[in-house]
């Protein structure tokens, strides 16, 4: 494996390293790759789909009270810390694009707020 592949690869969760071995089997066999440039394909692939699998950062879309809210998590399941407020659906989202698209390039955090005891 490349260093720098090895580095990176070294950062993904379980799952995500998972992912990741397999897709790097598939491109080896499939395109017929020296199992290095795999390696590299299945890493490019992994964070392309998981823009967050290296920053360790995710950002989640959900809904509460018919706005839109964004959370701000270094948990890998953030969906977790959404499911208090109800069903409804919770999106995944580069934190880039986001603070782009949404924030003009900056967004004020705030403290999640604690648990009711």
């Amino acid at each position: 494996m490349y260093e720098v592949v090895s580095e990176l690869v070294e950062r993904l969760d379980p799952y995500l390293r998972e992912l990741f071995e397999e897709r790097a089997g598939i491109v080896e066999f499939d395109a017929k790759l020296p199992r290095e440039e795999a390696e590299s394909y299945a890493l490019l692939d992994v964070v392309r789909r998981y823009p967050w699998a290296l920053t360790g950062v995710t950002v989640v879309q959900f809904e509460n009270e018919k706005q839109t809210c964004w959370l701000l998590t270094t948990e890998a399941d953030g969906v977790r810390r959404v499911a208090r407020f109800g069903p409804g659906a919770a999106f995944f989202y580069d934190i880039k694009e986001v603070l782009e698209e949404k924030f003009q390039g900056a967004a004020l955090l705030r403290k999640w707020p604690a648990p009711a005891q």
